[in-house]
């Protein structure tokens, strides 16, 4: 009995959890893609903390927006954005959301080194910075600038929380979902929360999770959850059930699914089922009913949505504007180049003293489209680039558009990348400069140098009774074998990593890719190589 309960003490009571990517990432990766797909160009965070995801999204796109309805369907990594907003109520954490949005600053840009200078920016941005609650409504500042955020209810492109509905008390929840479907009514509405099952990995079977986690505050459940301000974790079924009544309450469809795999696998079996670490949900709204009762009672619910979000906003409990900031598009935006200008400016970027001068004469779109100088020009329309290329002599350029024989490109591309970037564009009139001699002193090293690799690179291990010093090298790097090994060195005096040899002494193995070593039946040796 005794033994039966020491060897249930020595069973591990926490089990190791992590993530590849982080969750944290996997999650911001989710929403980006989800604004991507659905081409948003104005973004509300509700619960924007410190601006994480605001910040990835004041970065400027690559190129102009789509212009036509053909490019608005095809793949695309760029996220256009004009309008951004971000509500939050901690004061700490908004001033770094202030911070993390500001336009960069312009003064002495040309100091900086092209890698930590700005990329252009090809659409106007502006972003709003606001203190409050979720539970009231934002109609916007008094006069003509600062009303856009509840002012344009119904407008706006998608609307995201992630991690915020677990923190939202009793009082305040039932108030979130009748405010963002009910009242600003978003194209898309993208959230995610804890997945109570999922905690179970956390620890061993029918071990407590107070192990790792803490107590339901609220006093509502025995559960145990992964925040201290947590005030509710949803079950997979719990999570289905809310979105899909609310769904179906506000005029929305909603996908509802998960983020996130433990790395390990569960010691216990469990990890298919307790599902993925996240759960996620994105409700899309739905053309209005055309049945005419359907559709009434629908925007019934909508207008007492609106009056009693007023009635809880009072001038304490209303938002407060903390910051506006205006991102500036770059003034060249719709330049039309001339053919000649644009020839010439490739040429100065591909030629030997250019930025791509290593390139010999040829470079992958994306890799052009990168020189400031090039994307400038064309006023931020790759087609004007490509368009450009093609309408050159073929005598002297060429643009290859068919990678399918290139199977390391076709790997390193990922599937939703847009294979334009990764056209090949070729200047046929390249001329690689001759390679210059090096001074006498490179020589010398040089010299020296193949002499040393020489010496160990003729050392191909010991036969029976033979061994050479270095002064016994021939000229074609072998060398003569006629001495004796030498002294057996003593195994605890040799630092790992470390080659030995008589006349030789210690030399790293990291500088000289050494393979030599002394184990207790002798010499095992390999070919030594320059690392």
């Amino acid at each position: 009995m005794n033994q039966i309960l020491a060897e249930e003490e020595a069973q591990p009571k926490v089990a190791n959890v992590t993530f590849n990517p982080s969750l944290w990432l996997q999650r911001r990766t989710w929403v980006l893609n989800q604004l991507r797909e659905h081409r948003a160009t104005s973004v509300v965070d509700l619960g924007c903390g410190e601006g994480s995801l605001l910040s990835v999204l004041c970065q400027p796109a690559s190129t102009i927006p789509p212009k036509t309805a053909v490019e608005c369907n095809e793949p695309t990594l760029d996220i256009h954005i004009s309008r951004l907003i971000g509500l939050d109520i901690d004061d700490e954490s908004l001033k770094i959301a202030v911070e993390e949005t500001a336009p960069p600053p312009t003064d002495r840009l040309d100091d900086l080194p092209p890698w930590e200078r700005p990329r252009p920016r090809w659409l106007d941005l502006d972003v709003q910075i606001w203190k409050g609650g979720l539970e009231v409504l934002n109609e916007g500042e008094s006069g003509n600038e600062g009303r856009w955020f509840g002012s344009n209810t119904g407008e706006w492109d998608a609307i995201v929380s992630t991690e915020v509905v677990e923190h939202l008390p009793n009082s305040i929840l039932p108030h979130f979902i009748p405010t963002t479907l009910g009242v600003y009514k978003p194209k898309l509405l993208l959230l995610t929360t804890p997945n109570y099952t999922f905690n179970q990995l956390f620890t061993a079977p029918g071990v407590a999770n107070n192990l790792t986690g803490y107590p339901d505050p609220t006093g509502e459940t025995d559960r145990v959850f992964r925040h201290h301000d947590h005030k509710r974790e949803w079950t997979t079924e719990e999570w289905t059930e809310w979105c899909e009544q609310a769904a179906r309450e506000w005029g929305y469809d909603v996908q509802v699914g998960g983020i996130g795999v433990s790395e390990e696998e569960d010691p216990w079996g469990r990890t298919k089922l307790v599902g993925k670490a996240s759960l996620t949900a994105m409700f899309k709204r739905k053309e209005l009913p055309s049945d005419p009762e359907e559709r009434a009672t629908l925007e019934r619910k909508r207008e007492d949505a609106l009056l009693a979000a007023r009635r809880r906003t009072t001038p304490i409990s209303s938002h407060q504007l903390l910051a506006t900031h205006h991102h500036p598009a770059h003034s060249s935006i719709g330049s039309k180049p001339t053919q000649s200008a644009l020839i010439n400016a490739l040429k100065q970027v591909l030629e030997p003293a250019g930025e791509l001068g290593l390139r010999n004469g040829a470079a992958d779109v994306d890799e052009l489209w990168l020189q400031d100088s090039i994307a400038i020009l064309c006023g931020g329309d790759l087609d004007v680039l490509l368009n450009a290329i093609e309408a050159a002599s073929s005598d002297e350029w060429e643009l290859s558009k068919d990678d399918s024989n290139d199977l390391a490109r076709q790997h390193f591309i990922p599937s939703w990348r847009e294979k334009k970037w990764a056209w090949r564009v070729r200047w046929k009139g390249f001329v690689k400069p001759p390679t210059p001699e090096p001074p006498e002193s490179e020589k010398e090293d040089e010299e020296a140098e193949y002499r040393w690799r020489s010496t160990w690179d003729g050392w191909k291990g010991w036969d029976n009774d033979d061994g050479w010093g270095d002064d016994e090298v021939r000229e074609d790097g072998e060398a003569e074998v006629h001495s004796s090994p030498p002294t057996s060195p003593n195994p605890e005096e040799i630092k790992e990593g470390e080659a030995v040899s008589d006349g030789w002494g210690v030399a790293p193995a990291d500088d000289w890719g050494l393979t030599e070593s002394w184990n207790t039946s002798g010499w095992v040796t390999e070919e030594a190589t320059w690392t």
